[in-house]
């Protein structure tokens, strides 16, 4: 057990503010009064603080369980992904990102109807000409947008290889795939077509998950687990 020395951690007053968030190889320490991100390396041991006081703080933080990328959302509307500021591929003026989802080793973002997406393996390499050759890594330093959804983002998460949206009109739609080897594209080909429509009929969607191998819904009484959503 290792004990982690993060700034202010032994005021009382100061405690009860930070949120732990696991990811990959970090534990995260948020804390939203002061803008303080403390991400602590669950491999050296290390401790790294960056601080957002200048943005006005911390709007929203975004990791992912088995991911090894975290989203910072400010109130003043910068974006920060693993401490650096996002730059985005060929948008001008910047969208307004209203949320966000972090999978293996990338981030998505999100606006009101749009999604973009950045990482060096993440499941978007390949769903836009944009992003090129994907030894060349385009996407590894630059957010490209990569859907649009006729009706407005309600929610989005993503798995190690997936990603799942859903829709103010309680629509889902899911791209990737899991540890299954259940997929929304060709395995032969490699490339990623669209994002699909998944089919339920189990009412209206409180909220859902992801994880590695599948995603789970709770819509009123019902807990559904989908492992099958991304077949063929």
């Amino acid at each position: 057990m290792t004990k982690i020395e993060y700034p202010n951690l032994m005021e009382d007053s100061i405690v009860y503010n930070i949120q732990y968030v696991m990811g990959k190889d970090y534990v995260y320490l948020v804390d939203k009064k002061d803008g303080n991100v403390g991400s602590f390396s669950l491999t050296t041991g290390q401790l790294l603080v960056n601080n957002y006081s200048d943005h006005r703080g911390i709007r929203k933080f975004i990791a992912g369980p088995l991911s090894s990328c975290h989203v910072v959302l400010t109130y003043d509307g910068t974006i920060f992904e693993n401490g650096k500021e996002v730059v985005f591929f060929s948008t001008d003026p910047q969208p307004n990102i209203l949320r966000a989802a972090c999978c293996g080793r990338g981030s998505i973002l999100a606006s009101s109807h749009d999604l973009y997406a950045r990482g060096g393996d993440n499941v978007f390499f390949v769903f836009s000409e944009k992003f090129g050759d994907y030894n060349q890594n385009v996407s590894s330093t630059q957010f490209v947008h990569i859907a649009k959804f006729e009706h407005e983002i309600r929610d989005i998460q993503c798995g190690y290889f997936h990603t799942v949206v859903l829709l103010q009109n309680n629509e889902l739609f899911a791209c990737g795939y899991n540890c299954l080897n259940q997929a929304t594209w060709d395995n032969s080909s490699g490339e990623i077509k669209q994002f699909t429509k998944i089919q339920y009929s189990f009412g209206y969607i409180e909220r859902f998950g992801c994880s590695s191998r599948g995603t789970w819904v709770v819509s009123g009484e019902y807990f559904v687990l989908l492992l099958l959503i991304f077949l063929r």
